[in-house]
């Protein structure tokens, strides 16, 4: 899955979606990511695939917007057959929100 394919599927998550922390001034709740080149794997002297990882970040103002947005999420990854573990939670006390974060591996 390249990034370009990777973004139009999570934008069908119904949130803003922007690569790094996003824009300044943008209204929660919305979604980040970085998408970086990530592993190769090799068996038999050949690459069969590559791994880029990739890091999508949930950001919201309330635990109700953070579990009815992650459970679209979960589901678009699994739907995608893209597997995740546990996400990191967090609270922002300076900036008030809530982040989510779940690292993925994506072949391509």
């Amino acid at each position: 899955m390249t990034q370009e394919e990777f973004v139009k599927a999570v934008e069908t998550v119904g949130l803003p979606v922007r690569y790094d922390h996003g824009e300044d001034g943008l209204k929660l709740p919305f979604i980040y990511y970085t998408f970086v080149r990530g592993a190769l794997l090799h068996a038999d002297n050949k690459t069969y695939a590559k791994q880029n990882n990739v890091s999508l970040n949930l950001v919201t103002t309330s635990k109700a917007q953070q579990n009815e947005y992650s459970e679209k999420i979960e589901d678009l990854l699994d739907s995608l057959d893209i597997p995740y573990g546990t996400p990191d939670e967090g609270w922002s006390d300076g900036e008030k929100f809530y982040l989510l974060t779940y690292d993925l591996g994506i072949l391509t």
